[in-house]
């Protein structure tokens, strides 16, 4: 089984002041952002991908994403929602920018979260690392359950979500801190393969492309 693991597509325009968005904020995607699910959905027909299901998160962010690739493939699926998959509670971060969590004090805990995935202390995040980790893995071993050696899915998430993921492949998570390719952009791609009772790692954020 191979899982697809796509972070949603933009949620801020050029020139807006990117902010930390939660599970609590549900923004709506710009027009780059329903670009980039389109583009998704091209390259899987150029490909020739055959999708067994989607699954994507609650927050229109990435319903709306999976919503816009089934459209753009004519596809009979139906996008399966799963709270699993959304995006972490980022609590006194979330609102505001990279640059006023610095100046309120957070610097360090902001630099330890995004370079070393280090869960912060003094942020205020409801729920804890191990809480997002069993989440991942009830979820990846529902998946490993109900799908096929051959089958492929395609998972919707968000940028602190996903990077759980890495988590299911020993080594795997030390290896794109050391490599200093922790997060996903935005509209990029992640690739997991399921062989042999193991998570294998095929790639990390990378751009859709990568599949052609």
């Amino acid at each position: 089984m191979k899982i697809i693991f796509s972070r949603h597509g933009n949620t801020f325009a050029p020139g807006e002041t990117a902010i930390w968005v939660g599970e609590k904020q549900d923004l709506p995607l710009v027009a780059s952002g329903i670009q980039q699910a389109k583009n998704l959905a091209g390259v899987i027909q150029q490909v020739g991908i055959k999708l067994n299901a989607i699954y994507c998160g609650s927050l229109k962010r990435t319903s709306d994403y999976a919503k816009i690739i089934v459209d753009e493939l004519h596809s009979s699926l139906k996008p399966i929602i799963d709270p699993r998959l959304n995006e972490i509670d980022y609590g006194n971060w979330s609102g505001l920018s990279s640059l006023e969590i610095q100046k309120q004090g957070g610097g360090d805990e902001l630099l330890g979260w995004e370079n070393f995935g280090e869960w912060p202390k003094e942020a205020g995040w409801p729920g804890s690392a191990e809480i997002i980790s069993d989440e991942v893995n009830a979820f990846a071993n529902d998946l490993i359950k109900k799908y096929t050696p051959t089958d492929r899915v395609l998972v919707i998430a968000s940028n602190g979500r996903l990077r759980y993921f890495l988590r299911l492949i020993p080594i795997a998570f030390e290896q794109c801190i050391q490599n200093k390719n922790l997060k996903v952009a935005t509209g990029n791609l992640c690739l997991l393969e399921y062989t042999n009772q193991k998570w294998h790692l095929k790639f990390w954020n990378k751009q859709p492309e990568l599949l052609l």
